[in-house]
């Protein structure tokens, strides 16, 4: 899958929401009579998403990511039988059934997610939780454990956003130029030349220009700034995202 953070209609859709109430959209259509109607319509709904790179931070914040790596030549890992879809009807099945008879208990657990990572993580981690606590057994220390395991352990491992991607690279190109303000078209050419730049061809293979620039930043609050002769991007402005958003 590539990025999604170029589409903003798709992104906008992915992560609607993380409750049935919230996760609806607007759109209008026309009656009979000729005027125009508004009708919401739900997104709600699991998602798993695959992909390689990045994604749009947004999607990612509202996510329980797990990374995958290529195997050595010195790993063997099992292989997904060719009809793995149809031999697993059967616990999707049973998985079906329990839910619908574990819907009311489900809903009047009250636990939040764990603490520790960001209020964002707990809101994605929250379902799980309660799902394991009306599971029982051992299922809510496993719970934790792999939230402590893929939100706090291996955290700083993971690659980060592809805009805190941006927003490193471009703190880079300023300090090492000892520049305090660089204008948007001096900082695409200056990351298209960056050593193995992911820039050259983070648009579906083209490089990125400076109005994909310009969107990424807004996402961070950070504007250009209007001078005589072009609009400006302040170094002060990226150093204080990024001391916000990196841990």
């Amino acid at each position: 899958m590539s990025p999604v953070w170029f589409s903003e209609e798709l992104n906008g859709i992915i992560k609607a929401g993380h409750t049935r109430r919230t996760a609806t959209r607007i759109h209008c259509e026309k009656s009979k009579d000729g005027t125009i109607e508004q009708k919401s319509f739900s997104l709600w709904g699991p998602q798993v998403i695959a992909g390689i790179g990045s994604q749009a931070d947004t999607l990612t914040s509202r996510s329980i990511k797990i990374s995958l790596r290529r195997k050595t030549v010195y790993e063997t890992v099992a292989r997904m039988p060719f009809d793995h879809v149809e031999r697993s009807q059967i616990y999707r099945e049973i998985l079906t059934d329990w839910a619908a008879e574990k819907r009311d208990l489900i809903a009047q657990v009250t636990l939040d997610g764990p603490s520790g990572a960001s209020d964002r993580a707990q809101d994605n981690w929250t379902p799980l939780v309660r799902i394991a606590a009306a599971i029982g057994g051992d299922w809510p220390e496993r719970t934790r454990n792999a939230f402590e395991k893929l939100e706090i352990g291996d955290k700083d491992d993971t690659a980060s956003s592809i805009g805190l991607d941006l927003l490193k690279d471009i703190h880079a190109i300023m300090t090492q130029n000892s520049l305090l303000e660089m204008g948007a078209a001096q900082i695409t050419k200056a990351l298209i030349v960056l050593p193995d730049s992911e820039w050259r061809s983070i648009q579906n293979g083209r490089p990125i220009t400076s109005k994909r620039i310009n969107q990424m930043l807004r996402n961070y609050q950070i504007s250009s700034v209007k001078r005589r002769d072009s609009n400006v991007y302040l170094l002060t402005d990226i150093e204080n995202n990024l001391r916000r958003y990196l841990p």
